[in-house]
């Protein structure tokens, strides 16, 4: 029961998914790619590009990937929140090469060295102690010579003025 439990705490997502949370990650992957064109360029995000989202949440930024790499390429979503997976399933809804998966970021289930883009956001911060073993996960997922594209923040720069 207690292992249950513990994967039952770490799938709650940790925003609420409501209306405008939901605007604000909508928001935050348009600017993602208009930010970042040409990082996603050059990881290898382009038409016909094999792309796995892993923490896609809602699936904001995954219903651009696989606007981005079009029917001749497949994007797939893994999260580990059910809500999550849910609202992300209806982002893709009527695209055939998109596809939303329950899993965790460091046990996605999919199947090693087939990916030629991996991208995972802001993921790790929100998955302490396990940062090694997601990254390591994230490799093993990407094909010889493909990307691992990882953003994230640094909360250790962060500082609270003194009083």
């Amino acid at each position: 029961m207690g292992e249950d439990q513990n994967d039952a705490e770490s799938a709650r997502y940790s925003l609420a998914l409501s209306d405008p949370e939901l605007t604000r990650y909508a928001l935050m992957a348009a600017d993602a790619v208009r930010s970042e064109a040409a990082e996603w360029s050059m990881a290898g995000v382009s038409p016909g590009a094999r792309v796995a989202d892993i923490g896609c949440g809602p699936g904001a930024v995954l219903r651009l990937l696989a606007q981005h790499v079009g029917s001749g390429g497949s994007v797939t979503g893994v999260d580990a929140d059910p809500a999550a997976v849910s609202i992300a399933l209806g982002q893709v809804a009527g695209l055939p090469h998109a596809e939303v998966r329950m899993g965790r970021a460091d046990a996605t289930g999919l199947e090693p060295d087939r990916h030629r883009v991996v991208m995972c956001r802001h993921v790790l911060a929100h998955n302490g102690g396990l940062e090694t073993a997601i990254v390591a996960h994230l490799a093993s997922l990407a094909e010889p010579g493909g990307c691992v594209y990882l953003v994230d923040i640094d909360a250790t720069a962060l500082r609270a003025p003194s009083q």
